[in-house]
């Protein structure tokens, strides 16, 4: 199941940018990977909106690519979907998260 390693990765570029207690932000912590890819995380015990309005539940990531919510995950698991097709799309992300946490160890 690769929706842990999605989960993982996730956490992994949010550490590796430098965020810490993000349970204690107001909101989700929203990072933009790239132009393709956003994320908003929330840490909360209780569901939470994305500065766009999406409701996240607690403990989840929610993500949208190349501007369509497209899904979300947690520890658990999750569910992703893309208008056209989802073949590959996990595989994708995880790939654009890999490049941006080698980019952030790079330009450490």
């Amino acid at each position: 199941m690769k929706m842990n390693e999605l989960f993982s990765k996730t956490c992994d570029l949010s550490m590796a940018l430098g965020h810490q207690k993000i349970n204690q932000l107001p909101r989700c912590l929203e990072i933009t990977v790239d132009k393709s890819l956003q994320f908003a995380f929330n840490a909360h015990k209780q569901t939470v909106k994305t500065s766009e309005g999406e409701d996240v539940p607690p403990f989840s990531i929610f993500f949208r690519w190349n501007g369509w919510p497209v899904g979300l995950c947690n520890a658990s698991g999750g569910c992703l979907m893309h208008p056209g097709t989802t073949e590959g799309l996990e595989d994708t992300i995880i790939a654009h998260l890999d490049a941006a946490i080698e980019s952030t160890k790079a330009s450490a």
